[in-house]
């Protein structure tokens, strides 16, 4: 008789007690699904920089290779429209600073290679003609 009366109450906490436990569990999920989207945020940040730069690379080499004749803003711009148009192709949405920073960094690791010189507070040689 005693335990016709218990029963309900046991089962009552029995079932407070998984519910508990599941609240408990969906919030440490929430928090493993927080950590592994900001670690693929990260990552994919990462290689989107490396696309980037291998992008940049690419697209000031094809500017100084079709448009020798032009003058540094006229290979800038045709190096900006081939490195938005290939990074478009890959998916990849940067802003166009992002994208002139990554050829302008191709043209100085470039200078530097082809003409070493000795480089004055502004990163440049005072013999050197900005892209």
């Amino acid at each position: 008789m005693t335990m016709e009366i218990i029963q309900p109450h046991i089962t009552e906490i029995a079932q407070s007690v998984l519910t508990i436990a599941a609240l408990i569990a969906l919030a440490g999920l929430r928090q493993v699904k927080k950590k592994a989207l900001e670690l693929y945020k990260a990552q994919t940040t990462d290689a989107q920089r490396e696309v980037l730069n291998k992008v940049g690379t690419e697209a000031f080499a094809h500017a100084e290779t079709l448009y020798k004749g032009m003058g540094g803003d006229a290979k800038l711009d045709a190096a900006y429209e081939y490195a938005s148009k290939k990074l478009g192709q890959l998916g990849v949405n940067l802003t166009p600073e992002e994208i002139k920073a990554s050829i302008h960094k191709a043209w100085l690791d470039h200078n530097a290679k082809v003409q070493p010189a000795k480089l004055n507070d502004s990163g440049t040689s005072s013999d050197q003609k900005v892209i």
